[in-house]
């Protein structure tokens, strides 16, 4: 059998030189061994005078104070496996063997001595038995080790070999290379930048989800308007997954730029489409006058009203306030009153955070009671629907400024919190018209610390205290002075009351 290694040198006679021979083969043997390679030192004959080296595993001193020469890899078929043949008698490495040293690689600082000596010797060989060997990593991917791979990518990004691009794409779109996935699409970006950005397209469409995500990942901060053009088809695509993604990097970064393909997937048969393309929607200031005219022809549109009033309510929840009018209450009044509980919940919000910014404090134009009636019947977890996960959170947030009530405030206690107070429930607003002497006359101004709650009604009001509250009734004069204006004798100035 010929040895794995062969390396210059020449042949030491007498028994001495044959001895200490020996004694470097044996410590080089030990040296590989003890660094966890797999190379196996096949000793025999007259071949004593042989030195075993893995590149930058065997010290110094093994070798007479000289470093390892360089191990090259055959160069073709034909050639002798003795080395004899190699030009200056210099040996070769066993190409199943590339995996050992590409997993040492993987290792290895990006600036260390041992990793340039591995990359040195794999420039060194014929780039065709490189593309080769290459090659069946890149098929087998996903069914071993990962650090072969990882040393493969890590060879082909620094020493910039491109004739691995191609198979390297290939097969991502062929294997799952699972968490070598987003390391395997930054190689190929790193080597063909312009090709590679459309080839992370393609791979939107990929089979492997690892895939898919990672191409995702690595598009969202490279996008442009130009873009649009690759993106548009992938909103036709059959994969759920794929439509998705598109549209999530549209959302995220060019929600004005393609608010008409956003539009269009309002309309997606999947729920979590029509979501991610109502979230794009809402970020567009100011809000697409489309939508404005699908809310104004009320909810029979079902669930593109839906998701039209769903972008709606993330607009004005993002600080455009004149997205929700008081002239579209009698629209929302309606979808309140509907069959369709995904459209009648987004409405029950609507309605409350109208209510909550107007001047009404009756709690009947706006119908307080009917609306906190549902947003409590979403909370409370009494209803369920296809789309609870959509809505949960728009209700939380407006029922909790609607109410005033914390977050301690979860799942049952809404229900058990309602069937007390929505006897005489009086909504919160975000400002009390007490301009009005009417409006003074009859306010009530509640306290609450951590022991008690105190109501101070105006006596004669007719008013009463709410759950758990404590009543102070108020004579005129004291109430007038309560509620004065802010700035007035009496009233709350700038530090408050």
């Amino acid at each position: 059998m010929a040895p794995f290694v062969r390396l210059e040198g020449e042949e030491r006679e007498g028994s001495e030189g044959r001895k200490k021979s020996m004694k470097r083969a044996i410590l080089g043997a030990f040296s590989i061994l003890s660094e966890g390679g797999l190379l196996l030192a096949l000793l025999a004959g007259g071949a004593w005078s042989q030195k075993i080296p893995q590149p930058g595993s065997v010290k110094k001193k093994s070798f007479g104070g000289n470093l390892p020469p360089k191990l090259v890899l055959p160069s073709g078929p034909g050639k002798a496996r003795s080395g004899k043949n190699e030009p200056g008698g210099r040996g070769f490495l066993e190409p199943k063997q590339v995996r050992t040293y590409l997993s040492i690689l993987s290792r290895l600082p990006k600036n260390a001595q041992r990793a340039q000596r591995i990359l040195d010797l794999f420039a060194a060989q014929d780039p065709h038995l490189l593309q080769g060997v290459l090659a069946n990593l890149f098929r087998r991917a996903g069914r071993g080790p990962a650090a072969p791979l990882k040393g493969a990518l890590r060879l082909v990004e620094e020493l910039r070999f491109t004739p691995a691009l191609p198979i390297l794409e290939q097969a991502l779109l062929r294997r799952d290379f699972g968490e070598m996935a987003r390391a395997s699409l930054r190689a190929v970006l790193k080597l063909d930048p312009a090709g590679g950005k459309t080839f992370l397209f393609q791979c939107l469409q990929g089979k492997a989800p690892s895939l898919r995500r990672a191409a995702e990942e690595l598009l969202r901060p490279l996008l442009v308007p130009e873009d649009l053009r690759e993106l548009a088809p992938l909103l036709d695509a059959r994969r759920v997954d794929t439509r998705l993604r598109a549209l999530r990097l549209l959302a995220s970064r060019l929600p004005r730029e393609g608010k008409n393909l956003l539009l269009q997937a309002l309309r997606d048969p999947s729920l979590v489409c029509a979501r991610e393309a109502a979230r794009g929607l809402g970020k567009i200031h100011p809000f697409p006058k489309e939508l404005k005219d699908v809310l104004s022809k009320g909810p029979a549109r079902g669930r593109f009203f839906g998701f039209a009033l769903y972008a709606a309510l993330l607009a004005f929840e993002s600080g455009e306030k004149g997205v929700l009018s008081p002239d579209s209450a009698p629209v929302f009044l309606q979808g309140l009153s509907g069959g369709d509980p995904f459209v009648s919940s987004l409405c029950a919000a609507a309605l409350a955070w109208i209510s909550y910014d107007s001047e009404d404090l009756t709690g009947k134009k706006y119908h307080d009671r009917e609306v906190m009636d549902r947003l409590v019947e979403v909370l409370s977890g009494r209803c369920f629907f296809p789309e609870f996960g959509t809505v949960i959170g728009l209700v939380e947030r407006a029922a909790r400024v609607f109410s005033g009530k914390g977050a301690s405030f979860t799942g049952r206690r809404w229900e058990e919190w309602w069937k007390v107070a929505r006897e005489g429930f009086l909504a919160r607003r975000a400002r009390l018209p007490l301009e009005d002497p009417k409006n003074r006359a009859r306010a009530v101004v509640v306290m609450k610390d951590a022991v008690e709650a105190v109501a101070f009604i105006p006596k004669g009001s007719g008013e009463k205290p709410g759950p758990g509250e404590k009543a102070i009734l108020l004579l005129p004069a004291h109430q007038a002075a309560l509620v004065a204006p802010p700035g007035r004798p009496g009233g709350p100035g700038e530090e408050g009351w």
